[in-house]
């Protein structure tokens, strides 16, 4: 949404200030980090950074691709309508978020996709990606989960969950399974999932979210924890 300035000593700061915060609230409801986000554009992450923090005018032509990047559209809106629109986003703040107890969910969920992920790597030491699926979901329960990515985690061990139960039948009922063309695509959809984990880490990092300093719960406890 684009104001007409009311003002011509103050034509370009208040909307560089309008601009950046609703880039980075937009990115990070969107659970991508400034890197993510940069690459989906083409633009550097440098200048990613200065358009959130408000230090430059960003030219028109990347708000919109940053917009369309993140599912909203640049518009000239009547100044009569602005009421209308604002009531609209309050009333789509005020929905429903996760509430702790869904964010402990995803917690225990992710747990369990890293036990399964741990039996995979047993089975497969060469795989970098399960490695990196490991690292990352690792990475992941070092921050306190903020409830603004619990929705879409639990989004992308949907996609997992499936995948691992597949390759675990595998194992039991087809020799050389590794090498089963079905396996082989049952690996290729956690691979895509663990990026999509991976960005999700890096939105974590970037949204400035304090690492957890409490103890583990008990049930992050894995075999291989001491």
């Amino acid at each position: 949404m684009i104001q007409k300035s009311t003002s011509r000593k103050r034509t370009s700061k208040p909307s560089v200030v309008y601009i950046a915060e609703a880039v980075k609230i937009a990115r990070l409801d969107k659970a991508l980090s400034q890197r993510a986000l940069s690459d989906k554009v083409g633009i550097p992450q440098g200048h990613l950074s200065k358009i959130e923090n408000g230090d430059v005018d960003p030219r028109l032509s990347s708000v919109i691709e940053i917009a369309r990047a993140l599912d909203y559209e640049v518009a000239f809106v009547p100044r009569a309508l602005l009421p209308a629109i604002r009531a609209l986003e309050r009333q789509i703040a005020k929905a429903p978020q996760p509430t702790s107890q869904e964010v402990r969910a995803t917690v225990q969920e992710l747990a369990k996709v890293q036990q399964d992920a741990q039996k995979l790597a047993k089975e497969l030491p060469d795989s970098k990606e399960v490695q990196k699926l490991l690292t990352t979901i690792r990475e992941i329960q070092q921050y306190k989960l903020d409830p603004r990515f619990a929705s879409r985690i639990r989004e992308i061990i949907e996609q997992m969950r499936p995948a691992f139960g597949a390759i675990i039948a595998a194992q039991q009922h087809i020799k050389n399974w590794a090498e089963n063309p079905n396996t082989q695509k049952q690996l290729q959809q956690i691979i895509k999932a663990a990026a999509a984990l991976q960005q999700t880490r890096n939105a974590l990092a970037h949204g400035a979210i304090e690492p957890v300093q409490e103890s583990v719960p008990a049930y992050q406890l894995t075999a291989g924890d001491e």
